[in-house]
């Protein structure tokens, strides 16, 4: 616990020293840069599940991937409970048939 504290302490330190934009470069975009990425997704994803338009559940799978790939590559395997949202998100886009218009 006392390291945990310390390390805190040092980093809160560490970041007061740097200028503002390269503590949210440091802090923010180089820790987060995938959840960045992939948020665009979701929120097209969801748009167009709004308007049942059946593309967005690639949307939500491909978001989802991202979140795995943060998952795996940072050690947090808590992350992984995204493969039943993909599975299910998959099951849906199969069940929503083919698109509207799309030649049989």
């Amino acid at each position: 616990m006392a390291v945990t504290i310390a390390t805190a302490a040092t980093a809160a330190v560490t970041m007061l020293a740097l200028p503002a934009s390269s503590w949210l470069w440091q802090a923010v975009v180089e820790r987060s840069w995938l959840s960045l990425a992939t948020a665009p997704l979701v929120l097209a994803g969801y748009v167009l599940l709004g308007r049942r338009r059946r593309a967005g559940w690639l949307c939500v799978i491909a978001s989802q991937l991202g979140l795995l790939a943060i998952g795996l590559t940072s050690g947090q395997y808590g992350l992984l409970v995204v493969i039943l949202l993909i599975a299910q998100a998959a099951r849906n886009w199969r069940r929503w048939g083919q698109p509207a218009g799309a030649a049989a």
